[in-house]
């Protein structure tokens, strides 16, 4: 029997371990940010597992009366 546990916590953490080094890589390979690059890369990668966790899609919420951010319209020369 497998433990699905620890299979997704080797799945999260190999995806934490490339995430960093594709971070790491994009940003010119500087030396010694190590730190740096692991921690941006678990908190993307819990942000994306975390992602509509509970929420409602976007398309699913019906837009506030004037919420220009949500597409409910409102006055365009309001905008400035």
């Amino acid at each position: 029997m497998v433990d699905t546990r620890a299979t997704d916590c080797r799945d999260h953490e190999q995806r934490i371990r490339e995430l960093a080094y594709r971070l790491w890589e994009q940003d010119g390979r500087p030396h010694g940010r190590d730190v740096e690059f692991w921690q941006r890369a678990r908190e993307l990668v819990a942000i994306e597992e975390n992602s509509g966790a509970g929420l409602p899609a976007q398309s699913d919420v019906a837009p506030r009366h004037g919420d220009r951010s949500a597409g409910g319209g409102g006055d365009p020369s309001q905008l400035r």
